[in-house]
């Protein structure tokens, strides 16, 4: 009787997030910026001291009036460039270059129906 080979959940949950990311929107809902902000701000959970991780906001949503027509939009506080930036950044250089503190301090992005920015606009990037 052979040996029973098992494989390891983690490669199976590496391809499944990369179909779900590359879908964009996952069969639950989830939008790549919103799934890769949370990525983000795990990783900042766990290089920043005191980091507060539900202080970051990665939803997305629509607001909408009466006749649901959407008149805002509200983005992820983190992008889904500053997100990647985060996730690919050493831990030390998130704290160093203030990152972290900048991630703390993110709020979302909301953009009414005509695309102007409302509120949550920030000019400097979390991370570069």
């Amino acid at each position: 009787m052979s040996p029973r080979r098992t494989r390891g959940t983690g490669g199976v949950v590496a391809i499944v997030l990369a179909v779900i990311v590359g879908l964009g929107v996952s069969c639950n809902g989830f939008r790549e910026d919103e799934v890769e902000c949370e990525q983000a701000v795990n990783r900042l959970r766990e290089c920043c001291p005191g980091f507060n991780a539900n202080a970051v906001n990665c939803n997305y949503s629509e607001q909408l009036d009466c006749s649901d027509t959407v008149t805002a939009r509200e983005y992820p506080a983190l992008s889904l460039d500053e997100s990647r930036c985060v996730q690919s950044t050493a831990c030390q250089a998130l704290i160093d270059t203030g990152v972290c503190a900048r991630a703390q301090n993110a709020k979302l992005k909301v953009v009414d129906a005509d695309g102007g920015t409302t509120s949550g606009g920030r000019s400097e990037p979390v991370c570069r």
